[in-house]
């Protein structure tokens, strides 16, 4: 899996919900963050998403430092301080024992900086992926209520 493959699973997540979501980009602006997303009867959000790959790990919940860039990181914390609810999705693909799965944190800015370790606590095996999509909005309106 890439990172554009991640945000997909967002973007399509959100929709499958009722939500609304979309990747963001400007080729003359460096940091936009990565999506907007609006879930049905809760407030807009900008997500940064970060991607990690670890294969036969014995610990896949060590801790992992998503690279969030400084101008991401200002990006979302200029949004966040105008009251808009931002945060990070950092995903890791997990490979072990002929077995797929992703691990999943999100994290609200301000309180996430550049260099932070998560610890991702949520996992699904990437088949059946509906269960994904639930993990991922889960996850969204945890973000939103914290």
């Amino acid at each position: 899996m890439i990172e554009t493959q991640a945000q997909k699973h967002v973007i399509d997540a959100v929709k499958a919900h009722g939500g609304a979501a979309h990747k963001l980009s400007n080729r003359f602006s460096v940091g936009v963050s990565d999506l907007l997303i609006k879930l049905p009867g809760l407030p807009a959000m900008l997500m940064e998403a970060k991607l990690d790959h670890r294969a036969n790990v014995l610990h896949p919940q060590s801790p992992v430092m998503p690279d969030v860039t400084v101008p991401q990181h200002s990006f979302l914390t200029s949004y966040a301080e105008a009251g808009m609810v931002c945060g990070v999705m950092s995903f890791v693909e997990e490979a072990r024992k002929g077995k797929r799965g992703l691990w999943l944190q999100v994290v609200r800015v301000p309180g996430f900086r550049p260099g932070d370790a998560l610890r991702p606590d949520w996992y699904v095996q990437l088949a059946p992926l509906n269960l994904f999509d639930q993990l991922i909005v889960d996850a969204l309106k945890e973000c939103l209520d914290g």
